[in-house]
């Protein structure tokens, strides 16, 4: 199963576990990649946005192994997938947008995105992405696979009791055109290491 747009990685997430959960026994190899070279093209007066675009996002992949009814004695599962849904957010049209044009894929983006300000989210919640965001850039759908392996080396550092930096649920929402956001509420396993 694989993913290549903006929002994807907590959608392919949401449909792994329910194919995992469906066929017992099984796992699934989920596929996070993101192909966005092919936006890059000469500055526009018209589209600043554009440029901006093609400097904050990359190309990436990242996988990751999700199934149910964990073995014990050879998996370490991470995390669960508690919950999970999608919604369109009202009156979010054009705050991140794409045309495809004989120029190619344009984006416009919206230059405020309050999300950790709506959310009342502390620097300390988001510290993983901003590490990853820093080290790679914003890599679209594989971006979120990356924080959380983040997550869970930070949490081994930091010795605490939950691979969620000491939680015991934390949420992984991806967003993109529309703005659409794909939310899932995992329960964090217990730092083992």
């Amino acid at each position: 199963m694989s993913t290549r747009t903006t929002l994807e990685s907590a959608s392919v997430l949401r449909v792994a576990k329910d194919l995992a959960e469906n066929n017992k026994s099984s796992r699934v190899l989920a596929v996070a990649s993101e192909v966005t070279a092919v936006t890059y093209r000469a500055p526009s007066e018209n589209h600043l946005d554009g440029l901006v675009g093609s400097a904050l996002f990359g190309d990436d992949a990242d996988v990751h192994v999700v199934g149910s009814d964990p073995k014990p004695e050879v998996e370490k599962p991470l995390f669960e997938v508690h919950w999970a849904g999608e919604t369109i957010l009202p009156e979010s049209g054009g705050a991140i947008d794409g045309h495809l044009t004989e120029a190619g894929l344009i984006f416009h983006l919206m230059k405020d995105e309050p999300v950790e300000a709506k959310l009342q989210l502390t620097k300390d919640k988001m510290q993983g992405n901003r590490d990853i965001l820093f080290e790679f850039g914003n890599t679209s759908s594989a971006l979120m696979l990356f924080v959380l392996d983040q997550i869970r080396r930070r949490s081994v550092e930091m010795r605490v009791s939950t691979m969620g930096e000491g939680s015991k649920f934390g949420f992984l929402i991806g967003f993109g055109p529309g703005v659409v956001l794909d939310v899932l509420v995992l329960r964090v396993a217990a730092n083992s290491a």
